[in-house]
């Protein structure tokens, strides 16, 4: 197939598709599980008891992400190798150690507001999202690492980043950050998971837009799931949550302004590289122009136009309409 450019339009299919797609992954593959399981001699009821186990939920996760790896394999034809494997030099090495810095500072700086924001949530009837087993073992919490750190790790970040990133920069890396970050959050179909997603969804779509390189993000991406797994392994369960008491408002919102100005810096730091690239890249193109002469049709340019603008707006129908009909789907599953 022609190599072509990723549009909003390949956005919007491939954010549906992934969870379409990882559904139908993770019915299959527990559907399979429970034929084996029952083969063997397992009752129902035990194998009701295995899914809620560390290994039960790593069979889990790796059904459901195989989707997003088999979505990425069908666009990555689509993407530029320097887009996605630039090799790093020694100021991107510099960059990589900053933004891990930043990845595990702006952890502890959002827990406050992800503790407050979760205390207002519980408040609304809705109950956070948590492990149907315990962290009480070496056992489990390797197995956890793998599901809840490594495989997220890599799976999430070959979709958001390196497709969806890829597919909307074509309308302003601002709008590509941003709008991936959104996504990334919605799809983690969680209240008490809407506030991170999308501020550390930030963090890692500017850290990818600025290396060229979909390790880095994978490795942050690691590093803070790991952490927090972590966290409550060596904490033994025991960390509670922030109450909702006005010194904890308080607190969220010094912490929250103190992540705010480190984000600023990275948005900074990135146009800053990015105005750079554009004038090398344009002082280039100026040389090999000057070089040249050609000549153009006034009906063909405003012909041309023409069909542009409609394919643009039909792909931003597409895009739009993809994030209202999973936006429906998280209210949906919010209400049942």
């Amino acid at each position: 197939m022609k190599k072509r450019n990723l549009t909003i339009f390949d956005a919007g299919i491939a954010f549906v598709l992934a969870f379409v797609l990882a559904q139908f992954t993770s019915a299959i593959g527990v559907s399979i599980t429970k034929f084996i399981m029952q083969a063997i001699g397992k009752t129902n009821e035990q194998i009701s008891i295995f899914f809620d186990t560390a290994w039960g939920y790593l069979l889990q996760a790796l059904f459901m992400n195989i989707a997003f790896v088999l979505v990425f394999i069908w666009y990555r034809r689509h993407i530029n190798k320097h887009e996605l494997l630039a090799k790093p030099n020694s100021n991107t090495a510099k960059y990589i150690l900053k933004a891990v810095i930043i990845g595990v500072v702006s952890m502890f700086l959002l827990s406050g507001v992800l503790n407050y924001f979760q205390s207002l949530v519980d408040k609304l009837g809705f109950t956070s999202s948590s492990l149907p087993y315990q962290l009480n073992s070496p056992k489990n919490y390797i197995i956890s690492l793998i599901s809840l750190a490594v495989i997220p790790a890599v799976c999430e970040e070959l979709i958001f980043r390196g497709v969806l990133v890829n597919a909307l920069k074509g309308k302003g890396y601002t709008f590509a950050i941003i709008f991936s970050s959104i996504m990334f959050s919605i799809f983690h179909f969680s209240p008490s998971q809407l506030i991170y997603p999308i501020c550390f969804g930030l963090i890692l779509s500017i850290v990818y837009l600025r290396t060229n390189n979909i390790f880095v993000p994978m490795l942050l991406h690691f590093i803070n799931n790991a952490l927090s797994l972590s966290i409550q392994y060596f904490s033994n369960g025991s960390a509670e949550a922030f109450t909702h008491s006005a010194s904890m408002l308080i607190y969220a919102i010094i912490t929250l302004l103190i992540w705010v100005v480190i984000m600023v810096y990275m948005f900074k730091d990135f146009k800053a590289h990015t105005s750079s690239q554009a004038s090398n890249s344009n002082n280039d193109t100026q040389s090999t122009n000057s070089q040249l002469s050609s000549e153009t049709s006034t009906d063909a340019s405003s012909a041309q136009n023409t069909v542009t603008t409609r394919n643009q707006k039909l792909n931003n129908w597409v895009f739009y309409g993809s994030l209202a009909i999973m936006i429906c789907v998280y209210i949906l599953l919010l209400s049942v």
